[in-house]
């Protein structure tokens, strides 16, 4: 993750959404980094950005993208639109909900996961001289998000660590824990957590209990 190439793209992508109508906003990783370091994460893999639902849907989304020749590819990914930028950038471009069950809560995510957090409006910050919108109530935000949000991490999976994390309950989410769990058990030295995180949450949401399974040996004893 080159982050000079990274808050290039970041820069030239918020001004394309704007120059269409649009608000967006830093989210996730990409909020973390600035607010945090006034730098993007070097550990990170994308950019992320966030647009409220009822400013654009992702198909409409993707065809303004599409249009533009930087861009290496862009892709549908139903709640989501994800970009390759010509430098080699990956951006994340997050459709925020408002909730169905709770008024006071928008959502974000994919056809696995979403994300929860309370209703917030957004603000202008400036980072190394570009205007970006945030979520105004940003520390709540990333509290939401990671915790202890002021404190780096060194490995951090976004499937099992942001607390304000949920699968969605569909068959998609389920394959997507059950192979985590198997290419994991596959490795001469699974990681404990990932398993047992996994297995966790297929009980938990899916009522899928693999824990039966996991001391059972096969026992031969010769017969007297």
């Amino acid at each position: 993750f080159n982050t000079e190439k990274a808050f290039e793209s970041l820069c030239y992508i918020d001004l394309l959404l704007k120059a269409n109508g649009l608000t967006p906003f830093l989210v996730s990783g990409t909020l973390l980094g600035l607010i945090r370091d006034n730098e993007l994460i070097a550990g990170d893999n994308d950019l992320d950005i966030g647009i409220w639902s009822e400013q654009i849907e992702t198909s409409d989304l993707c065809l303004l993208l599409r249009k533009n020749e930087r861009f290496i590819s862009v892709y549908d990914l139903n709640h989501l639109v994800q970009v390759t930028d010509s430098n080699g950038t990956i951006i994340d471009i997050f459709i925020h909900y408002m909730s169905n069950t709770d008024d006071n809560q928008v959502w974000h995510g994919s056809d696995i996961h979403r994300w929860y957090n309370k209703k917030f409006d957004l603000k202008e910050t400036v980072f190394h001289g570009h205007s970006f919108n945030v979520p105004d109530n940003h520390e709540l935000y990333l509290e939401e998000n990671y915790g202890n949000w002021k404190h780096p991490v060194l490995f951090w999976d976004y499937s099992f660590d942001t607390p304000n994390q949920r699968f969605v309950k569909n068959r998609k989410a389920a394959f997507f824990l059950a192979e985590r769990i198997i290419n994991e058990l596959k490795k001469d030295t699974p990681c404990r957590y990932q398993v047992q995180t996994g297995i966790t949450e297929l009980k938990e949401r899916f009522g899928v209990d693999l824990t039966k399974h996991l001391g059972e040996r096969k026992s031969h004893r010769g017969s007297n």
